[in-house]
Parts: C-alpha cells; structure tokens; sequence
C-alpha cells in the first residue's frame, strides 16, 4: 500500500490522500489510471470529471516518461533498434534483454520460449520422498514481466523470420524462370 502511495505521489505529482485514495479504489499501477474508462476514476468519492482526466493526463505523461528512459538506456546498452518491431516487447523489457547480452535478433531468435518467459509447468514433478525438495527455477529472463509461453513463441517466431527471408527471395523467382521458360518453348514449337 505503501510503495503504491509513494509511486502516485511521485509519478502524478499528488498529494498523499490522493494517492491513497487511488490505490484504496484498487489502482496499483500508472497504465490502471491513464488507460481506465474516466467514469471509473471520476466516481471516486471526492473527485470529479476534470480531476480524472488531469489525473490521466499526468500518468500518461509519466508513462512516456519512463519509456523514453527506457529507450535512452536500452540504445546505451546497445540493443538494436530492430528489436523494438518484436510483438509484446516495451522498452523495459528491452533493458532487461540488453543487461541479459540480449542485443541482437540473432541473439533473440537463438533462445528458446523457457529462455525467454517463464514456463509453467503442468504437473508437478515427479521425485522420491527422500530427495531433496529444491525450488522451482524461476524462468525465462523476462519472466518478470508475465509474459505467456504463446506470447513467447510469438516473439521467437518473429525474431526468426529474417533467417527464413533470405531462403524464400531465390524461391520465389525459380517458379518465375521457369514458367517464362516455358513461354519460350511453346513459341518455339
């Protein structure tokens, strides 16, 4: 609750009782606010339609704040700006790429889903009574930011697919040689 109430406070620029308010309604995150329907932040008792709408102006500017830090710190650590057209990806997760040695599609495209976001397992595994109770791994290197196994796959599919464009362009013109071979043997006959 705490956290939360510094967080609005410092991020919106509000006071205290506002930001307690904001988080005893059940907001806990900037995007809560600057992408709920306004109805939802102006029925807070106390507030109104201009507070709400200042309210999300303020968090959407927060936002764009944060991610052009993000932007700023992700090209300092040299993450290519290819990377930025990957589906699901924010420049936070990005940084996150970019501290892991992730800086390249290739590098990307190498990992496999359970390297990237956290696997969850289906049933539990199996072990003797008498062995060792170790903790589950904790996952992919962008597990933190819940990302499913399908958006995984997405992202490494995606990541992929300049390795399989260079295979497809000769493709794609052999059918064309030939068929103009063709025309030039049914003129010739």
């Amino acid at each position: 609750f705490t956290e939360r109430t510094e967080m609005f406070q410092t991020e919106l620029d509000v006071d205290e009782t506002l930001a307690q308010l904001l988080v005893a309604e059940g907001f806990g995150a900037l995007e809560e606010v600057a992408y709920v329907e306004l109805d939802e932040i102006a029925g807070i008792e106390g507030f109104d339609e201009d507070l709400g709408q200042e309210l999300q102006s303020r968090a959407q500017e927060a936002l764009d704040r944060r991610e052009a830090a993000n932007r700023e710190e992700r090209r300092a650590l040299g993450v290519e700006d290819a990377l930025v057209d990957m589906p699901y990806l924010t420049e936070a997760m990005l940084v996150t790429l970019g501290k892991a040695g992730i800086k390249t599609l290739d590098d990307l495209a190498d990992l496999a889903t359970d390297e990237l976001v956290e696997k969850k397992r289906v049933e539990p595994r199996r072990r003797n009574e008498d062995a060792p109770k170790r903790p589950e791994p904790k996952g992919g290197i962008l597990s933190e930011y819940g990302l499913s196994d399908e958006q995984g796959n997405e992202i490494s599919m995606a990541a992929r697919q300049h390795w399989f464009a260079d295979d497809e362009a000769p493709a794609g013109e052999a059918p064309a040689a030939a068929a103009s071979d063709e025309t030039v043997e049914g003129e010739e006959a």
